[in-house]
């Protein structure tokens, strides 16, 4: 059967290779070994009881239907009343976007805040995914050093290192070192990219 060929942006996204390592996880087990599954960042437990079952009573008694682009605005104040009552932080439901799983919000993120041909600082170590998705969207990517030297943080010294930015994307806790920047260092940070122009999502 012919396959339609890949746009030349297509051809340039690397194999992410965490995918890669989980079908060859799946293949091992169907095939009687043992695997012990570190290949992806799957919780070790099951979705409470509570949460199962609300799902399922749902299912039985709404039919499926399409929501509003935005999501269910029940769930989106939701979401806003937990800030409120965790963080004390008041947030308009207007400015809550539910997605089927992380990759499609950075797609929905990184398309709308990011131009064809800008070029976007990202940690290394970071996420390949987002490496990838900048790369099908047509903008470039610089890689900002975050090893040991820095404690595997993104600083000031080495953004001044990457030459013009037009963004910059900071995890977090980072993926996958799992490093978190002080409120301290995010407001140095935050400070520099508002000065430079700098997008930091």
């Amino acid at each position: 059967m012919e396959t339609l060929p890949l746009a030349h942006r297509a051809r340039q996204v690397a194999p992410f290779l965490v995918m890669a390592m989980l079908r060859d996880a799946c293949q091992m087990q169907a095939a009687g070994k043992t695997v012990y599954r570190l290949e992806a960042g799957q919780p070790a437990l099951p979705a409470p009881q509570s949460v199962t079952r609300a799902v399922i009573e749902r299912l039985a008694t709404d039919p499926m239907a399409y929501t509003e682009s935005k999501g269910l605005l029940a769930l989106r104040q939701g979401i806003c009343d937990h800030y409120q009552a965790q963080y004390g932080i008041i947030v308009s439901p207007e400015r809550i976007l539910i997605t089927p799983g992380s990759s499609g919000a950075f797609i929905l993120v990184f398309a709308g805040c990011f131009d064809v041909g800008d070029r976007v600082g990202l940690a290394v170590p970071g996420y390949p995914a987002y490496r990838h998705i900048f790369t099908s969207l047509g903008i470039e990517t610089v890689s900002i050093p975050a090893g040991a030297a820095t404690q595997y943080k993104i600083t000031v010294e080495n953004l001044e290192k990457a030459g013009k930015l037009d963004g910059l994307v900071l995890a977090s806790p980072a993926n996958p070192t799992g490093t978190m920047h002080t409120a301290k260092e995010l407001q140095v940070i935050s400070d520099y990219c508002r000065a430079q122009g700098i997008r930091l999502i």
